[in-house]
């Protein structure tokens, strides 16, 4: 076997912290974007060329908070590749405690141009859960409406992954307060939403600057203290680019541990699934 290269070290900036005081998720997806495309130079991938590959999926589990200040680095492997597709893991460490703090599994389009060798780990991140469909009654609704800037396309000129997970992020935050999960309801409460999976799976051809993309979103589960959310990223034309499932708990900010959904927003949200 081969081992890890360390792909990135950095921190947390104070405005990279969401109203959950802590890192945002899409800054996470920001590093990893960086760390995956520093791996695929290692494999002889250039920056620019047509054929750089692109995500298909990604898989992430949150374990660890990360805060503002804090210190970090990323260390990414080939979990395996061969028949057009490389699968890349990352493991994101708090440089001071070395504590595991995220893994994300990366499944890339394309074939390495070099030996992979040198990269391959044996991979110990959690195995992927099946989360099932949405259910059919569910009410879905628009959260997310905007154009793609050319300050969010990666190296290939397509879409980076921070864009996509900045889009889901806020599609998140409008299906939270469709069913009384609002800002102030957060900030009354010291209450927040704290996600510890995504699932994302890509469907069509990335969006390059200039492109009018929308979000719909539905609540495809509640329970005592977690939530699941299902969030499509669309064209104009209707055709689907991205989908996310986001698994997440409802968080007390002081304690910083799952507090149980009371049952006003608890059968608002249920109403909204279709139960």
């Amino acid at each position: 076997m081969g081992q890890y290269l360390e792909s990135y070290r950095g921190g947390v900036r104070a405005w990279e912290c969401d109203t959950t005081e802590h890192f945002t998720v899409a800054y996470y997806f920001d590093r990893f974007s960086q760390a995956g495309q520093r791996m695929l130079l290692e494999l002889g991938y250039t920056p620019n060329e047509d054929s750089y590959p692109a995500s298909l999926n990604c898989y992430s589990r949150f374990h660890q908070e990360l805060n503002k200040g804090d210190s970090f680095y990323i260390q990414s492997g080939v979990i395996e590749s061969g028949s057009g597709r490389i699968l890349l893991g990352h493991r994101l460490i708090n440089s001071e405690t070395d504590e595991l703090c995220t893994t994300l599994e990366q499944t890339l389009g394309g074939s390495a141009r070099k030996k992979t060798a040198p990269f391959e780990v044996k991979w110990d991140g959690e195995p992927r859960e099946e989360r099932g469909k949405v259910p059919d009654n569910a009410h879905w609704m628009s959260t997310s409406t905007d154009i793609v800037r050319d300050h969010e396309t990666d190296w290939s000129g397509r879409l980076d992954l921070s864009g996509f997970i900045h889009r889901f992020s806020m599609a998140s935050v409008q299906c939270q307060s469709l069913f009384g999960m609002s800002c102030s309801y957060a900030a009354e409460n010291r209450i927040g939403f704290s996600t510890f999976e995504f699932q994302l799976e890509f469907k069509e051809d990335y969006p390059r600057a200039g492109e009018p993309l929308e979000v719909r979103s539905a609540v495809a589960y509640i329970g005592r203290s977690s939530m699941r959310t299902v969030h499509h990223m669309q064209r104009v034309n209707g055709g689907t680019v991205a989908v996310l499932s986001q698994m997440g708990v409802h968080l007390d900010l002081d304690k910083r541990r799952p507090a149980p959904f009371p049952e006003a927003l608890a059968s608002r949200a249920r109403e909204m699934i279709g139960s």
